[in-house]
């Protein structure tokens, strides 16, 4: 099942938050000082941009959590941590958005807040559901529609049906049972009862698309494109052009299905104006994509390329479009500061004019009077002199504040530079990403494509196919190895993956990888000797330096003849892998360390996905170690990992 529509179908509804507001939200923010407007302006903020920017819904949730930390404003603590636990699901961080949820259960069970203890349930079974604990996700679904039914929640009952269909409907599908069939059938019809009576057109669309599915996979084809039918006509009426988008490919997938390559064509490109008419780079990628492929099938290869051509320029655009949001973000804030600066400013010094302008009159009138009544006159002069210097000071606090001011401004232009730099750091990142995959991945898929054409061509004979079948399954195993090693490396890169430090016996670690290599080394007659001794403890992260010598010592089998010795030695701050191997030249030891990955064929025609040194370069950085090498050509070669002082 489709997650994200989950998510939809679960949160939307019991939302009420306005799209189409967010910059009078912010301007309220700049004028209100009683906590509880404060913090149900900061909600609505959320609540707009959980969906599409989490960050910013967050950043509002984390100020209501600490404006109300310190006050008694419950319900409004328990909607934020509400927020937040939806926005981090979508970041896919499943342990804090746990915490947040069951934080909020906690408040809401002693308000108590019964439709706010359903919401709380409803998203705590989207965790499980997302997280692969499907069971546990439809036991927290029904106690929340226990709460739902007992307060009589039609909305939220049509939205938890709809998900307990689901869950059946996907248990169905994996074990065939007919208990789990009727389960779904039963919870979505009465899912589609509710919504029909509640006229609730929107979330109906992703009912009838469910119901569609069950249909057409139990034979009840016709039944089921009339769902899928009135399911468009909603969307047409209501000018969802997302949803006509998903159900219009939703039509070409099932005309696929039945080889019927010219009606699924025209379903797709009836998509394409649509998405091109959002401007959204996802669905135009998508469309695109889908198109390309039919037209190959229909053999209309130019129409072909010219799609795949628009789906690359849009791939590009997709993954910009989120940063270039971030950077038009911040300029707008730092312009609207500055502004709101330069006001207060312009104001000040209206009233030192206004303040001058009175000094003066006040003047002209002691003079005039000056002569019949001398004490009037001082008594006015002393009042005015109070004034000027009140004034004078009320000046001198405004330069004050508007030289801390300026120096704030000098600080958010300080941050948005530094934000300037992690988005290139981020671009370069992405460049070396799609390096390596285009370096590393094309030649096995291509290798891979050609293979298989081969083979569905059927003009080969069962020798030629089997020696197909052998290319098959060592190209699948390069890239997915490639695959594994890449997303190691990329989590490093990003930070995602964080050090954990603990103590453990470098002997049994090392006896560990030579265990797990011992069929290799079986294969080539190869001697591995663990001589490092019981006593030697290292304290660092245990996977990454269990990564690099998994990797090294695979690369010394690789490139160790038959009847070869690898030995292993250690000292307190140093691990040293011998072996008795081919050897490198200098070139080949700088081309080791070059900025792109590097391999040979080992000595048996060994492959390898050319990351894996490059992969234990950067764990190593990560840990605070330096890996060297010493080689002989035709000799030997000497890895060492050591820490740095």
């Amino acid at each position: 099942m489709n997650f994200l529509l989950l998510l939809i179908l679960l949160i939307s509804p019991l939302q009420t938050s306005s799209k189409s507001r967010p910059d009078s939200l912010k301007s309220q923010l700049t004028i209100l000082r009683i906590d509880s407007l404060r913090v149900s302006t900061m909600l609505e903020l959320a609540k707009y941009y959980y969906a599409f920017d989490q960050d910013s819904a967050l950043y509002y949730t984390d100020q209501v959590l600490s404006i109300t930390s310190k006050n008694n404003l419950l319900q409004f603590r328990a909607n934020a941590l509400n927020i937040a636990g939806v926005s981090l699901l979508i970041k896919s961080e499943f342990e804090s958005s746990l915490q947040n949820h069951l934080k909020a259960l906690k408040i809401r069970e002693t308000l108590p807040d019964s439709i706010g203890i359903m919401e709380s349930y409803l998203n705590i079974g989207n965790i499980y559901y997302r997280t692969g604990e499907a069971t546990k996700g439809a036991a927290s679904y029904k106690t929340a529609l226990s709460v739902a039914e007992k307060i009589n929640h039609e909305r939220g009952m049509s939205l938890l049906f709809n998900n307990l269909g689901s869950f059946y409907f996907d248990r169905w599908q994996e074990n065939k049972s007919q208990e789990d069939l009727e389960e779904a059938s039963n919870y979505l019809e009465n899912s589609r009862e509710i919504k029909e009576k509640l006229k609730d057109s929107v979330s109906l669309i992703h009912t009838y698309n469910l119901l569609s599915e069950l249909y057409i996979e139990t034979g009840k084809i016709e039944k089921g494109e009339d769902l899928l039918h009135k399911a468009l006509s909603i969307s047409e009426k209501r000018q969802d052009i997302e949803s006509r988008i998903a159900l219009l490919m939703r039509f070409s997938s099932l005309n696929q299905d039945r080889k019927n390559y010219r009606e699924a064509m025209r379903y797709t490109k009836e998509a394409y104006p649509l998405a091109l008419s959002i401007g959204s780079s996802y669905q135009i990628n998508l469309v695109t994509k889908e198109i390309s492929l039919l037209a190959k099938a229909m053999n209309n290869y130019k129409e072909a390329y010219e799609f795949l051509e628009i789906n690359a320029a849009n791939s590009d655009s997709l993954f910009n479009e989120a940063r270039q949001k971030i950077r038009d973000e911040l300029f707008i804030q730092f312009e609207t500061e500055k502004k709101d600066l330069e006001n207060e400013k312009l104001l000040k010094e209206q009233l030192f004019s206004e303040l001058e302008s009175q000094r003066k009159n006040e003047i002209l009138i002691v003079m005039i009077i000056l002569a019949m009544i001398l004490l009037l006159f001082v008594f006015t002069l002393r009042r005015t002199n109070v004034k000027l210097k009140s004034a004078n000071k009320e000046i001198s606090d405004s330069h004050q504040k508007f030289e801390a001011q300026n120096s704030q401004i000098q600080m958010q232009s300080e941050t948005l530079t530094e934000r300037n730099i992690e988005l290139n750091k981020a671009n370069k990142f992405r460049d070396k990403l799609f390096s390596i995959i285009s370096h590393d991945l094309r030649t096995p898929f291509n290798s891979l494509q050609g293979s298989l054409s081969l083979w569905a061509e059927g003009d080969l004979s069962k020798q030629e196919m089997d020696s197909i079948v052998i290319l098959i399954k060592k190209e699948t195993l390069n890239a997915f190895t490639m695959l594994q090693n890449l997303l190691s490396w990329a989590r490093v890169q990003i930070g995602s993956d964080q050090l954990i430090v603990s103590s453990f016996s470098l002997e049994e670690l090392v006896q560990e990888n030579i265990v797990l290599f011992e069929f290799e080394a079986h294969d080539k007659n190869l001697l591995l000797e663990n001589n490092i001794k019981e006593d030697i403890f290292w304290n660092t992260d245990r996977d990454r330096l269990n990564f690099i010598i998994r990797n090294i010592l695979k690369n010394a089998i690789k490139f160790t003849p038959k009847g070869g010795k690898i030995k292993l030695l250690a000292t307190a701050d140093c691990l040293i892998i011998q072996d008795t191997g081919i050897g490198m030249t200098e070139a080949q030891i700088e081309h080791l360390y070059g900025a792109n990955q590097y391999t040979t064929s080992g000595t048996e025609g060994e492959s390898g996905t050319g990351i894996g040194f490059m992969l234990s370069r950067d764990f190593a950085q990560s840990i605070g170690a330096k890996i060297k090498v010493i080689s002989e050509v035709g000799k030997r070669t000497e890895f060492t990992i050591c820490f740095e002082e």
